[in-house]
């Protein structure tokens, strides 16, 4: 027979030894329960890119957590949402990954080649939009609108009048505002005052959106109205709280954007009945999809898509999340583009995917988006440090772009001694504006302009040439 002490001894070692069994089973447990699995592969040679988001290492000021590899990547990690790369050589695609308890997530990123950017008019341009036959625009210099037409001709609209700003429904209509915050209707070309809800006063602050079924928004003051241009307006909201109020259109609805104080924005939705629900949107730009289901926001701190119908909220998982974003379109319900300093991208609700669509030429910044009517192209207004801007487009389609207009591209502008040389390629064949500077010497420009660009290589036979006073709108 054991002594006493022995067994009591024995006792305390199984004890110990099975509460360190034990312990070690709840911690793997625990483990288990609070990881996953995620596993990328690619056919890139660039490397994989792991990076978690909103880690608590960041409120510490410590970097995010990173993982790398090559062609397969294959880690477990702890939950959360995490930003999955491929980039490089001038091709990208990034996703968005949340990774939920003891999940095994796989995911295949595969970067495809970036698309051309092809020049469509060297113009200062802004609040752009594209129809089926026609361009409109207001141009930043002069504050005026333009039109592009399909002959390639571009004509004032509306020469009386100075805007800071116009919205568009569609290419044929819109609504402007100018410095005094008087409104316009801008419909087929022709421009006529708008016959709003409320007198004009200069202590008033007058806003305004249109939506795309031509609904328009506007407040004045604390009150906001919706109606058309041709059957007048209704109230459908008065805030208590604020006199300034932004406005956002969407589908049947408006986001209505009280005064920012303390650092917080109010964000209210009115539908269409003027029901109003409070929102917790942080917005920057913004832009509704065709459905009225996601609402788009994007600033220099990345980009967020809110769903409207089931309240959640997803990360756009742009090529960094310190990269600013930009403008945003959306080609349908679930496809959006944005941009990110000189790239375009774009991101697919579904699969939370976005990858590189197009990188603009000679380093410019992509400072706005805009879809045509069809969906076969995606405008993009670009500047470039010294001052040159541009409307260019990326073919959706697959559109083939002649050699020789990405020739032109690398040269235009092409300012000579005396004349300048730009183009309009809103319909082939291109239209070469030729434009002799005002103290330029009396000459045939167009013979000159012609050989020039012969002696440059192009086949002149291709394209039709213009001599013009002005570059209209510049």
């Amino acid at each position: 027979m054991e002594p006493e002490t022995s067994l009591s001894v024995r006792k305390v070692v199984f004890g110990f030894f099975g509460s360190c069994i034990l312990l070690l089973l709840i911690v793997e447990l625990l483990h288990y329960l609070h990881t996953g699995t995620i596993i990328i592969t690619t056919n890139s040679p660039n490397s994989i890119i792991l990076t978690k988001l909103s880690d608590e290492d960041n409120a510490n000021g410590q970097a995010p957590q990173t993982f790398t590899a090559h062609h397969k990547l294959s880690v477990r990690v702890g939950l959360g949402q995490y930003i999955a790369s491929v980039q490089g050589n001038s091709i990208g695609a990034t996703q968005l990954i949340k990774l939920s308890s003891h999940e095994t997530l796989r995911y295949t990123i595969n970067p495809i080649n970036t698309t051309g950017m092809a020049p469509v008019a060297y113009q200062a341009a802004q609040n752009l939009a594209v129809g089926n036959n026609s361009l409109v625009y207001l141009n930043s210099n002069s504050r005026q609108l333009y039109q592009i037409d399909s002959q390639n001709n571009v004509t004032a609209i509306g020469q009386s009048y100075i805007f800071q700003s116009v919205k568009w429904a569609d290419a044929s209509f819109g609504v402007g505002q100018d410095n005094n915050q008087h409104l316009y209707v801008i419909n087929n070309g022709l421009v006529s005052p708008l016959q709003v809800p409320q007198a004009y006063a200069s202590n008033m602050t007058v806003n305004y959106d249109v939506a795309p079924d031509k609904q328009i928004y506007v407040s004045f003051g604390a009150n906001v109205y919706k109606g058309t241009a041709s059957e007048g307006f209704k109230k459908i909201y008065t805030s208590s709280a604020s006199s300034q109020l932004g406005l956002i259109a969407g589908p049947n609805q408006v986001l209505v954007l009280h005064d920012i104080s303390e650092g917080k924005q109010v964000v209210v939705e009115v539908n269409a009945a003027g029901k109003a629900t409070g929102k917790d949107f942080d917005l920057g730009t913004v832009a509704w999809s065709p459905d009225g289901r996601y609402i788009a926001s994007a600033d220099e701190g990345g980009g967020t898509i809110y769903d409207n119908l089931h309240g959640g909220e997803v990360t756009i998982p742009n090529n960094s999340q310190l990269s600013f974003i930009g403008s945003l379109a959306w080609l349908d319900d679930t496809t959006l583009f944005y941009t990110s300093g000189t790239q375009v991208w774009v991101y697919n609700v579904n699969t939370r995917q976005s990858r590189l669509l197009a990188n603009t030429p000679l380093g410019a910044s992509a400072t706005e988006l805009a879809v045509s009517e069809d969906h076969s192209y995606l405008y993009v207004l670009t500047g470039d440090s010294s001052g040159n801007t541009a409307i260019r487009r990326i073919g959706l389609r697959g559109q083939t772009v002649p050699k020789y207009v990405y020739q032109l591209q690398d040269i235009f502008p092409d300012r000579l001694d005396n004349y300048s040389l730009s183009l309009v390629n809103f319909t082939q064949p291109p239209v070469i504006l030729v434009q002799p500077y005002p103290d330029a010497p009396t000459a045939n420009y167009i013979q000159t302009a012609t050989s020039e660009l012969q002696s440059d290589g192009f086949d002149t036979s291709q394209l039709r040439f213009q001599l013009t006073s002005a570059i209209p709108g510049q």
